[in-house]
């Protein structure tokens, strides 16, 4: 499983200028990144299920499951980059 540091860190170097807030709850580590505007998106990174990846929708209040899931922290970046 990846660290909280190491995360923060890779977050970091992919959005450098935006918000990014990351808790943990039981095993797994919950990422907020937002860029203050209208892309705001959510990581759920767990040891046993990979990566789960939320693009979060300001108008609804409510999160009904991931949108995508992956493997690695790495590969869910880089599906938010190509859709930025």
């Amino acid at each position: 499983m990846i660290s909280e540091s190491n995360l923060l860190e890779l977050v970091k170097v992919k959005f450098p200028s935006w918000n990014i807030n990351i808790r943990q709850s039981g095993v797994a580590l919950w990422v907020n990144v937002n860029d203050g505007d209208s892309n705001y998106f959510e990581f759920q990174v767990t040891p046993s299920e990979g990566v789960g990846v939320s693009i979060i929708d300001s108008a609804k209040s409510d999160m009904s499951g991931h949108d995508e899931g992956f493997e690695t922290v790495e590969k869910a970046v880089d599906y938010l980059l190509g859709l930025l």
